[in-house]
C-alpha cells in the first residue's frame, strides 16, 4: 500500500488577518515590505499597532513638560501624524487596512492585540540591540515570539532592501 503525502497546497496556512506593530523606526519598517507582499499575496487584511510606551518620568521631567495625560495625549498625536503618513503610501493600494494606537506596554498590547483580533500572523521589525542590553532586558520581538499564540515573522534590519516578488 502506497500513501501519498499531503497535497502541499492544502497543507499551506492561509494568513487571512496579519498584524503589523510598528515603531516607526527603519527597523520596523523594513517588515512593512513583507508583510505587504504576503497581504497581497494572500489577499490578507492587515492591522498596523503602534503602541505608545508607558513610562514612569522623572519628577524634573514633569516640571518641564507638564502632567503625564497631557504628555501621552502628545505622544498619541504625534503617533496619529507618523501613523498617517504611513499610510499615505501607494504601497497599500487594494490592500484592506486597518491602524490602531495603542497606550501600554509594547509586547503586552502587541499579543492582547493579536489574540482579541484573531491574527493569524505577525510581522515585525528587529532592532539591533546590543548584547548586554538584550541579555538584561530581552527585546519586544523576543517577547512577542514566546507568547504570541500564532506565527511570528521577524525581519532583522538588511543590509540590502527588500526587492517585491
Amino acid at each position: 500500500m502506497r500513501i501519498n503525502p499531503p497535497d502541499m497546497e492544502a497543507a499551506m496556512v492561509n494568513f487571512k488577518h496579519i498584524l503589523y506593530p510598528t515603531d516607526f523606526s527603519p527597523y520596523s519598517t523594513v517588515a512593512l515590505d513583507y508583510c505587504i507582499s504576503l497581504a497581497h499575496k494572500y489577499q490578507s487584511k492587515i492591522s498596523i499597532l503602534h503602541v505608545v510606551e508607558v513610562f514612569l518620568p522623572d519628577p524634573e521631567y514633569l516640571t518641564l513638560y507638564g502632567e503625564i495625560d497631557t504628555i501621552y495625549k502628545q505622544f498619541e498625536k504625534d503617533a496619529e501624524k507618523r501613523m498617517a503618513s504611513l499610510l499615505e503610501k501607494n504601497q497599500f493600494k487594494k490592500l484592506d487596512i486597518s491602524s490602531h494606537i495603542i497606550i501600554g506596554k509594547p509586547f503586552i498590547e502587541i499579543i492582547q492585540f493579536s489574540r482579541n483580533n484573531n491574527t493569524d500572523l505577525i510581522v515585525m521589525g528587529s532592532h539591533g540591540k546590543s548584547a548586554l542590553s538584550h541579555i538584561l532586558f530581552g527585546s519586544t520581538a523576543d517577547k512577542v515570539v514566546t507568547k504570541a499564540s500564532c506565527p511570528v515573522l521577524i525581519v532583522k534590519h538588511p543590509e540590502h532592501t527588500f526587492v517585491m516578488p
